[in-house]
């Protein structure tokens, strides 16, 4: 009888646990996940042919504690950005953004002048996320460049 009952257990038990569907659907998310929510400026560098950093250029606004954008569901996206000249007055910048899984490719489109950052995704964890250029604006001559921005979740 107890060889019945543990062989039922075991049959229910893996029934229950064969949902491939919500286990691939979660794994197929998962950049697309963790590249939502809330994301501060942090800085651009460009690094040379051994992976050594030869300019960065600091885009965190800390002082007026702005510089961020927020990834939101339905590819909208919002940034703030402030000016520390201007007595931090901020201002909002509205737009959309994709992921594109076959290729990697998170781009960033404003919504009021059309402009648009692309670049390859390099790491995305819960505290970077670090692109690899490929436009910015109307430039998009980067492929001689190895030139990433960094996000960070803090900074």
């Amino acid at each position: 009888m107890k060889k019945i009952i543990c062989s039922f257990l075991f049959i229910l038990a893996l029934s229950s646990c064969n949902n491939d569907d919500n286990i691939t659907l979660q794994q197929e998310n998962t950049v697309e996940n963790t590249i939502k929510g809330k994301w501060f400026f942090y800085g651009e560098e460009e690094l040379d042919a051994n992976g050594n950093v030869e300019a960065f250029w600091d885009l965190s606004e800390k002082e007026c504690n702005s510089g961020f954008i927020i990834f939101k569901e339905n590819y909208l996206k919002d940034e703030e950005h402030a000016d520390p000249n201007e007595a931090c007055e901020k201002f909002d910048v509205p737009g959309i953004w994709k992921y594109e899984k076959p290729t990697n490719i998170l781009t960033i489109i404003d919504e009021e002048d059309g402009y648009i950052v692309k670049g390859t995704i390099i790491t995305i964890n819960e505290n970077e996320l670090r692109i690899k250029l490929t436009q910015q604006g109307d430039d998009t001559d980067f492929e001689d460049w190895n030139t990433h921005m960094i996000f960070k979740r803090r900074l």
